[in-house]
């Protein structure tokens, strides 16, 4: 599996000088698509799937009954060991299906393990050690920024997983309240964890899908929404009825369900603006 990625262990002992990029998509209340547009983007490039999303993802639920031989908590604990050497490891904790990206799975019981995996660090530092073995790492995250005036431990997983990445994606969903659900999520991250607007792309998803807001609303209102920031929509992603049933039936990515649909199609677009804008992708593509 590594070797398919092109990214062989490091010797023990040795620091690589490799180094490659994190992009970290996020959602909002309400299930706007973030796991699937995460997969999708993944199965795309040579990557690896994390999922980071500590209110319980839903990439556990597709690898479900497969065998578990570790995961996102024996990383966190190997990358934060004296030796910090993982390499040798990661072949045994990545999770493998046919048409799915190598996908590094959250803890069975991510509720118990949460203190563990917030404590400050732990998760940029795992990031950091899966950074020397791949060109691109895709963190799928849960919502949770914030809850009430606190910061709980989920929220902190979440944020330390989007300070450490190179850009952004921020999915929203095209019916009534998720569009209002991304807004605000929008405004927490170039808000309080103060991201650069040029590391955030917004994507809208289900474009067209049942209770959808036209495309004529949607594009006013979130230019307007946008327009302090200085951002605008980066790509439109459209509701695949042809894809979606193929991934009820085959298990895939929605991109993968249906390579030339129109889903698939939007995303490519997506991939093109990550490439051409963040140079710690491209580098990374170049140099793995």
């Amino acid at each position: 599996m590594l070797d398919g990625l092109n990214a062989g262990p490091t010797a023990r002992g040795q620091v690589s000088r490799r180094s490659g990029a994190a992009l970290a998509v996020i959602g909002t209340k309400g299930a706007p698509g973030t796991s699937e547009c995460a997969a999708s983007l993944a199965e795309r490039w040579p990557a690896v799937l994390v999922e980071l999303d500590a209110l319980g993802g839903a990439l556990d639920l597709r690898f479900a009954g497969g065998p578990r031989r570790g995961g996102l908590l024996e990383l966190v604990r190997a990358a934060g060991s004296a030796d910090g050497v993982v390499g040798e490891l990661l072949e045994r904790w990545l999770a493998d299906a046919d048409g799915w990206p190598p996908v590094l799975l959250g803890p069975p019981e991510f509720e118990r393990d949460l203190s563990e995996l917030a404590h400050p660090g732990a998760v940029s530092n795992a990031l950091a050690a899966l950074r020397s073995h791949f060109p691109l790492i895709i963190c799928d995250l849960g919502f949770l920024l914030a809850e009430g005036m606190h910061t709980g431990p989920a929220a902190c997983i979440h944020r330390e997983a989007l300070l450490s990445a190179d850009a952004v994606v921020l999915v929203i969903g095209a019916r009534g309240q998720q569009i209002g659900h991304g807004i605000a999520q929008l405004g927490l991250l170039l808000g309080p964890l103060a991201l650069p607007p040029e590391r955030v792309f917004v994507v809208v998803n289900g474009c067209g899908g049942p209770a959808s807001v036209s495309r004529q609303s949607l594009e006013l209102t979130f230019a307007a929404a946008l327009a302090e920031g200085g951002l605008a929509v980066n790509a439109w992603l459209p509701w695949d009825k042809r894809a979606l049933a193929r991934t009820a039936r085959r298990g895939y990515p929605l991109a993968r369900a249906h390579l030339r649909g129109p889903y698939a199609r939007a995303l490519t677009g997506l991939l093109d603006q990550l490439r051409s804008a963040v140079p710690g992708i491209a580098r990374a593509e170049a140099s793995f």
